[in-house]
């Protein structure tokens, strides 16, 4: 069972508006001779004090907290200073090459859906070499404003 953890951040000071900032760190696990990706921590702020590096530190910290070992993580882009657009999306491949369970999420963003949901497509393509979107398809799994 997969559980999602999404939770606001509100750290940094400073003199400077970032205008929020997303990131997501993914914990995965051995399955066969792959690593699958088991579930993920996605932190979230449209506080203008909050970059992408906050949200991936709290991020990083909500997997910490269950999990050992180092996760996959990704946070927004401080060019985004007027905050920007998330999706998290779910990669179509279920099965590995052994025929064992296999997932692959993505993250990403921009200045609009469609800019976010373009990032997520080749973040995903980058994380999973595999995957073809016409073969395996995608499905979107939340998404949101920073």
């Amino acid at each position: 069972m997969v559980f999602v953890w999404v939770a606001m951040v509100g750290v940094a000071s400073g003199e400077v508006a970032y205008g929020g900032g997303v990131a997501i760190c993914i914990a995965m696990e051995k399955s066969g001779l792959v690593f699958t990706d088991v579930e993920y921590f996605l932190r979230y702020d449209a506080d203008p004090e909050t970059t992408g590096w906050d949200a991936r530190r709290a991020a990083r910290r909500d997997h910490d907290a269950k999990y050992g070992g180092k996760p996959y993580c990704r946070g927004s882009a401080s060019n985004l200073t007027k905050g920007g657009r998330f999706v998290v999306i779910k990669g179509g491949r279920t099965r590995d090459a052994l025929g064992g369970s296999y997932t692959r999420w993505a993250l990403g963003f921009g200045s609009t859906p469609e800019v976010a949901l373009d990032d997520a497509l080749k973040v995903l393509g980058a994380r999973d070499r595999s995957w073809d979107e016409s073969q395996h398809g995608y499905s979107v799994v939340e998404r949101g404003t920073f």
